[in-house]
């Protein structure tokens, strides 16, 4: 059997699979039942750096893609606020939390961003090692 392959089929698809169920289920022992495979075999996966770089770029994605989003709701903030002032009706508590979190976000967002980027080059003046 090539390296590539296992009894339950492609190895790769199974562990792009696991990865996608690693993101979207609330455990470890539900994602593994969802690719059909053992919770040992997920965990060994885990184990292994290329698994895990795969696993964390992923993650990391996701998190771009959520950061996306609400950067696209930032822009309409000062709309909101716009309307909070002009609407009697609406509690301006609510529409004040929902911008807050939302610029809380991200703010958060452009800090950790920040903060990679300053790692990257740290790393890189010692030869990429971290």
């Amino acid at each position: 059997m090539s390296e590539e392959t296992t009894g339950h089929g492609n190895k790769t698809r199974l562990r792009a699979a696991a990865i996608e169920a690693l993101l979207t289920e609330p455990t470890a022992a539900a994602a593994a039942a969802k690719v059909g495979i053992a919770a040992k075999t997920l965990s060994r996966w885990q184990a292994d750096p290329a698994f895990a770089a795969a696993l964390a770029e992923a993650k990391r994605a996701v998190v771009a893609g959520a950061v996306t989003q609400y950067r696209r709701l930032f822009s309409k903030t000062p709309v909101v606020l716009a309307r909070l002032l002009a609407d009697a009706n609406t509690p301006p508590a609510t529409l004040l939390a929902v911008c807050r979190t939302i610029w809380e976000v991200v703010h958060q967002a452009d800090v950790l961003a920040d903060i990679e980027d300053r790692l990257t080059l740290l790393e890189q003046g010692r030869g990429g090692r971290p």
